[in-house]
């Protein structure tokens, strides 16, 4: 993937205006060794990870490839604590969230089954011992719930295996860990802001309409609120930020569809999906 690419308005697109759907750009799998020509470990194909992969802060790491932020401790019920799926649901929403919440923040939830799959590392025989090493602690080579309900059979939830990625689906009466998660690094909704000024916004099509030709939109590296881009102007947008904008090393994700309508956009570190 180009980490930086330009786009120009086209004579073609101003009637009507133009659209580029967005396709979701799937990280690489941390598959460095081949065993064969063509295979993952050769080929490497995918989003390039950031380094560092994750940033520790207090009791909870960002995930600087995907913009989540996940507990430091991935055990938190303790030695044998197990839950239901709905006791999972419970445990985040009252006790995860509880008071000032964890980290300061109360918009923990259960994490879906994609977001679980994203923290395995296919260049590992053991991705807890791997995750341990990157800044969490006490994360279990065993299975997690994720949200996701098996949509089969919906009195089954779909579950992950951090210790080798195993997917699978199991009745939601029966007891696994849990792991938080939240999305964003800072507040509960990420931020962009337009250089050389004190705007901020959390919506990128809010920071380009307060912008002019020739600013630069820096943003946070995280998932922006579904909505998508519409650009009237030229302008450069930079992702990837860490919280106080002063480090680039990440990715942020623009969901929904960019739509150039008139001048140029010229973006580094964005995912579209």
């Amino acid at each position: 993937m180009f980490s930086r690419i330009t786009i120009l308005i086209l004579l073609l697109c101003n009637l009507p205006p133009c659209a580029i759907a967005g396709t979701v750009q799937l990280p690489k799998t941390g598959q460095t060794t081949s065993y064969a020509a063509g295979d993952d470990g050769d080929l490497e194909r995918g989003v390039a990870w950031p380094s560092p992969r994750f940033t520790v802060s207090g009791d909870c790491v960002t995930d600087n490839l995907t913009g989540l932020m996940w507990t430091k401790n991935g055990n938190m019920l303790g030695a044998g604590g197990f839950l239901t799926w709905q006791g999972a649901l419970d445990y985040v929403a009252t006790t995860v969230n509880s008071g000032a919440g964890t980290c300061g923040h109360s918009d923990w939830r259960l994490p879906n089954v994609i977001e679980l799959e994203s923290l395995v590392n296919a260049g590992q025989a053991n991705s807890a011992d791997w995750l341990n090493g990157q800044g969490f602690a006490n994360v279990q080579a065993d299975w997690y719930w994720s949200s996701s309900t098996y949509a089969g059979s919906t009195d089954h939830a779909w579950i992950v295996v951090i210790w080798g990625g195993y997917v699978n689906f199991i009745g939601k009466y029966d007891y696994y860990s849990v792991w938080p998660v939240r999305a964003g690094q800072s507040g509960s909704l990420p931020t962009a802001w337009i250089v050389g000024t004190s705007s901020y916004f959390n919506t990128l099509q809010g920071a380009h309409d307060s912008a002019v030709d020739g600013n630069t939109i820096e943003a946070e590296a995280a998932v922006f609120p579904p909505g998508g881009l519409t650009v009237s102007k030229s302008l450069t947008l930079k992702g990837g930020y860490d919280s106080s904008f002063a480090s680039n090393s990440g990715y942020t994700t623009l969901q929904g569809i960019l739509t150039i309508q008139s001048g140029s956009l010229t973006v580094e570190n964005l995912i579209i999906m």
